[in-house]
């Protein structure tokens, strides 16, 4: 065992840089040249991004930033379940007394707090076929408080769940096992990692409000299914029901539960 309580690992499938721009360009840059399932981590990346170009913040030794290479999963959103439930796994392990679950399409929260974000790319084409994709995470690790406070959003870290500074390198070796799982068993059954993925996302069967994406509109309703093509399925407040993507809409964080 390491230090942290973390079981100690030999990870083929890791690649560790000290300093990247970002670990999903570094992957899409090199994805011919990386196996199928290599995660690509940085222990600092100086430029960092989330959903819509969005900067994330990692300072060093702080937060998780990883990449999934992925040459077998056909669609983005599947790539994202991939990260997303190894992510979601990792902080069980790691924080078990805290309520933690996915929010569509592509976030970790821990109540109305968000612990990590993941990024989907497509890693190039050939004849219009996708070559493959780009599964990235942020995962909040040992920031502050004080630190969380400066984001424009409510956040929350590992270290402020559970009082423990976490090890780097420990628990990128941790997160890279797990998502080396997560990939083998979608590989096997990727109907299987469907519904796994889907029963995470809590918030299935609650009323939320929406905002869309170009602020020009205001939805509410019932989220009531996530479809094969992980589209929301939302029943409006008439009745009737709306297909949506996570394009179209981000969850108003008044909604979400504390």
């Amino acid at each position: 065992m390491g230090r942290s309580g973390l079981p100690k690992l030999m990870v083929p499938n890791l690649r560790y840089l000290d300093s990247v721009d970002s670990t999903n360009t570094y992957v899409v840059d090199h994805f011919a040249g990386l196996a199928d399932g290599t995660v690509v981590a940085a222990g600092f990346q100086t430029a960092g991004r989330g959903r819509r170009g969005r900067a994330w913040l990692s300072p060093p030794g702080n937060s998780i930033a990883a990449t999934m290479a992925i040459k077998n999963a056909g669609r983005l959103f599947l790539a994202g379940a991939v990260v997303g439930m190894a992510g979601l796994r990792l902080a069980r392990e790691l924080a078990p007394q805290a309520s933690v679950y996915l929010k569509w399409p592509n976030d970790i929260y821990a109540g109305h707090r968000k612990l990590a974000g993941i990024l989907c790319e497509g890693a190039g084409f050939s004849r219009g076929k996708l070559l493959g994709i780009a599964a990235g995470i942020g995962l909040n690790l040992n920031l502050s408080q004080t630190e969380l406070d400066q984001l424009d959003q409510p956040a929350v870290s590992l270290h402020v769940l559970t009082g423990q500074t976490w090890p780097l390198m420990e628990v990128l070796e941790r997160f890279s096992a797990l998502s080396a799982e997560v990939y083998q068993s979608y590989k096997q059954n990727p109907d299987g990692l469907f519904r796994s993925w889907k029963r995470e996302n809590r918030l299935i069967g609650c009323r939320l409000d929406f905002s869309a994406a170009d602020g020009r509109e205001e939805i509410s309703g019932i989220f009531r299914d996530i479809l094969p093509d992980g589209e929301m399925l939302l029943e409006m407040e008439d009745g009737s029901k709306r297909i949506l993507n996570c394009g179209d809409v981000r969850i108003r964080r008044n909604s979400l539960p504390h």
